[in-house]
């Protein structure tokens, strides 16, 4: 057979390697062959090592001539888990640290004895006798008549206080008698109004001008009477209607003295590469009052 290796890397390479390798056995140095009847000599084993010293360090050491304390070797799982204070891992004759005999190092324990191991003091609570007595009879009655004074129980705002009757009717006959007697003196300045005409509230007073975008049936020259009057005033009174005045408290006449059309709006539409243009012109027709006269009545009711 062919005793040379199988330089294949398919399986039955490996295994023919395998084999082959059994075939020319061990290498190195055999022992000779021992004589028939002889019996196989004990075998030869290394001196043991020597037994590592524990030299402890810190206020915990003790001399060599003193008795060490016996401890259990190796460290129990309790002990390897909680560590033992003050002692230094063990090192042999030529200063290398040993693997088997590590450990972790843990720092000392308190004085007062607290720390992590050490004993946990419990916590007291502080307590107090109190003595419950039933509820009154008094304080349940109170306590149903409280409600809390909330936005639902109260309004935010302030509470209003109505007036006396016979005292309202009282500061209100003495208002209309002044204003009274400034109408009949005429000390009350210049008057206006506010008027309500073509669906607008126009603020007014003597010759002004009204423009109204609306066309009226009214030829210019006329004059006419606006007869939704809201409010009139003076420099020290002011009439408010609810929500008009009387037509026989205040009479506001106006006259028309021009009926135009407003300037014209061009609407345009226009749409590019279409051949599409839009031309629209808006014109309004208007309509423009002057007030000629406001007059009140000559006593109030």
């Amino acid at each position: 057979a062919d005793n040379r290796p199988t330089t294949g890397r398919t399986r039955a390479g490996r295994l023919g390697r395998g084999l082959q390798a059994e075939k020319k056995g061990p290498k190195g140095p055999q022992p000779a062959p021992r004589a028939p009847g002889t019996c196989r000599p004990p075998p030869t084993c290394a001196p043991p090592p020597p037994r590592l010293s524990r030299v402890p360090a810190g206020p915990n050491a003790w001399s060599r001539s003193s008795p060490q304390p016996r401890r259990p070797w190796p460290p129990t799982r309790r002990a390897r888990g909680r560590g033992d204070p003050g002692r230094t891992p063990c090192v042999d004759a030529h200063g290398a640290c040993s693997r088997r005999f590590r450990f972790r190092f843990r720092p000392r324990l308190r004085e007062d004895g607290g720390g992590r191991g050490g004993p946990r003091r419990a916590r007291v609570l502080p307590t107090a006798a109190v003595r419950l007595q039933p509820p009154r009879p008094e304080s349940r009655r109170a306590r149903s008549r409280y409600v809390p004074k909330t936005s639902l129980s109260s309004p935010p705002w302030p509470e209003v206080v109505l007036p006396d009757p016979a005292e309202e009717t009282r500061h209100h006959a003495e208002v209309v008698g002044k204003v009274n007697e400034l109408i009949a003196t005429g000390q009350y300045g210049r008057l206006f109004a506010v008027v309500h005409f073509a669906s607008h509230q126009w603020k007014v007073t003597s010759e002004d001008l009204i423009l109204i975008n609306n066309e009226l049936d009214i030829a210019c020259g006329e004059r006419i009477r606006l007869e939704k009057v809201l409010l009139v005033g003076a420099d020290n009174f002011t009439l408010l209607g609810k929500p008009l005045l009387g037509k026989d408290l205040v009479r506001v006449e106006a006259t028309v003295i021009e009926k135009t059309e407003s300037w014209p709006k061009i609407n345009m539409k226009f749409k590019k590469r279409k051949n599409y243009r839009k031309t629209k012109v808006i014109v309004n027709p208007q309509t423009v009052l002057r007030i000629n006269t406001i007059e009140i009545a000559p006593c109030l009711c």
